[in-house]
């Protein structure tokens, strides 16, 4: 899904939270979800957790894609940020 996906399940959920609207249809979603599960595609009535299911496996299949290498590496420098400053701070306050 490439990531779409997990687009346009933020932009409802921003939709959702931020009060502007009274209701919402979400078309988008709906059409992503039955673009790659053709069960959902029309009109029938089907199994909520069936669809909740594949929201879900396409969700993380969707976050778990590493778009962006240099993220892993931001992230594992500031881990070590953190845990250099930590131990700056202990040794600061052995040191009083």
């Amino acid at each position: 899904m490439k990531g779409r996906l997990a687009l346009l399940y933020g932009d409802l959920i921003k939709k959702l939270w931020n009060g502007a609207n009274r209701s919402l249809m979400p078309l988008e979603l709906r059409w992503m979800l039955a673009k790659y599960a053709p069960q959902f595609s029309g009109f029938q009535q089907h199994d909520a957790q069936e669809a909740l299911a594949f929201l879900i496996d396409g969700l993380h299949e969707d976050l778990n894609r590493s778009v962006l290498p240099a993220v892993n590496d931001l992230i594992s420098q500031t881990m070590r940020q953190n845990v250099n400053y930590v131990r700056h701070e202990e040794l600061k306050s052995l040191r009083c």
